[in-house]
């Protein structure tokens, strides 16, 4: 991909570059966000090449250049400070860092729904974009088996939430906890291997990600 690279914890900005062309019909996020923009009425609004968005980004006074990216490799953005919070000031109505003193109320299983979805990432993948090609056949969730809900192991059934539904493959696995169902992270609808479609849209109380983990599921024939 032809993009600029930065991380989680740190302040170092990098640059990667196509090595070979990608394969007929498939898009670049930019791309992909260039012909949507299209669609809802936002013409020309993300105009430009990739090259030229990370030109237009690294404009903002980040101390460095596309160029030297290039040359040099990763670059230390000038906008960050060495030192998080080094003038001890803080957004927040007391000026002081304001620390949690009670845990958020979360999502709970039921005896209809007795199970947290706990889809993972695996190494076998990078969220959809599996090393050797997606697995065939429905995906396989791991229970322990005193919830298998009478699937034998190895047996299919259907994973189900509030919201939807996925056939699977039942795996025992008595080390796990009794109210988890563990299956892997990443696969396409079409192929009946998304766990997305089981979770609700709803965001973390402070962060504002997507809260993966509090979606109640159950095992059905």
């Amino acid at each position: 991909d032809d993009d600029l690279l930065g991380a989680y914890g740190h302040h170092w900005v990098g640059a990667s570059r196509p090595v070979i062309p990608p394969p007929p019909g498939v898009k670049s996020d930019l791309e992909i966000l260039q012909l949507l923009s299209e669609r809802v009425g936002f013409s020309g609004l993300l105009r430009g090449t990739a090259r030229e968005w990370k030109e237009r980004i690294l404009r903002r006074d980040a101390g460095f250049t596309v160029a030297d990216l290039e040359e040099r490799g990763p670059q230390r953005s000038s906008l960050s400070g060495k030192v998080l919070f080094a003038d001890r000031k803080f957004k927040t109505a007391s000026g002081k860092v304001n620390l949690i003193t009670s845990a958020p109320a979360r999502a709970r299983v039921s005896s209809e729904f007795p199970l947290y979805l706990m889809a993972l990432s695996t190494d076998k993948a990078q969220s959809s974009q599996w090393s050797k090609g997606q697995p065939s056949g429905p995906p396989v969730v791991t229970v322990h088996p005193d919830s298998s809900a009478g699937i034998t192991d190895g047996g299919f059934a259907e994973l189900q939430s509030a919201i939807g539904s996925l056939p699977i493959q039942v795996r025992h696995d008595p080390r796990q906890r009794r109210d988890v169902a563990l299956m892997s992270k990443g696969g396409h609808v079409k192929n009946g291997r998304c766990a997305n479609v089981l979770s609700k849209a709803r965001a973390t109380d402070l962060g504002g990600g997507g809260a993966l983990y509090d979606e109640p599921v159950r095992i059905r024939l």
